[in-house]
């Protein structure tokens, strides 16, 4: 293997770890998903390796995904306080328990 490849990879390697202890790592893995994007971007731009259909379309999903990602964690943590507080209002309304209240004892 060329030294410039070991290189490279020590290079990433140390700024990926910079990138980690600096930044939570659910903020940093689905960045992890862009190597394919960038691989095949690269492939274009610098090779003149000419991309079909299918890798278009799979780097547009990647990227869909990238952006959905953090939105779809919002709102499963909205919807997830609503239904808890909805719920403990509808047991206690009929005197049940509640997930807040396992044993059943009204406040």
């Amino acid at each position: 293997m060329p030294l410039k490849d070991i290189l490279a990879a020590l290079v990433v390697i140390v700024l990926w770890g910079r990138l980690l202890a600096r930044h939570p790592v659910t903020r940093i893995a689905p960045l992890s998903l862009l190597v394919p994007v960038v691989g095949l971007l690269c492939a274009d731009w610098f090779l003149g390796e000419k991309l079909g259909l299918w890798q278009w379309l799979g780097g547009g999903v990647v990227l869909i995904g990238l952006v959905v990602n953090p939105s779809g964690m919002q709102a499963a943590r909205w919807a997830a306080s609503r239904r808890r507080s909805v719920g403990a209002f509808f047991w206690r309304s009929l005197g049940g328990q509640s997930p807040g209240n396992p044993a059943g004892v009204l406040e």
